[in-house]
């Protein structure tokens, strides 16, 4: 349905706030290098639209809230919402970008 919030580390594009002095991957020497840790509310298969759409509202009307935004930081994480056609989009994304990387590996399941 949409993503609710990522943990930010050292495979992000930015540095963590909490640790400015670290870098990231990208700054050590693999450029381009990104790699997210993202956690998500999701809504059955056929659930209808509008309510996809209300429940994406609300979730992200309480990541904008400061005292939630806080509280996630505290722990390492990042609020960010975006809608449900961006999150379908990323996950796709990811999906090839992954399959790419285990097939050009020569990954293997055992």
């Amino acid at each position: 349905m949409a993503s609710i919030f990522r943990g930010p580390d050292q495979t992000s594009p930015k540095r963590i706030p909490e640790l400015p002095q670290v870098p990231t991957v990208a700054e050590s020497g693999f450029p381009g290098f990104e790699s997210w840790i993202a956690q998500a509310v999701f809504a059955p298969a056929g659930t209808p639209p509008d309510v996809v759409r209300k429940l994406n509202a609300a979730f992200a009307g309480a990541l904008r809230q400061p005292e939630v935004i806080q509280q996630m930081r505290q722990q390492g994480l990042e609020p960010f919402g975006n809608s449900p056609e961006e999150f379908a989009n990323w996950i796709n994304g990811q999906a090839i970008q992954w399959a790419r990387v285990i097939r050009d590996a020569g990954v293997k399941a055992e």
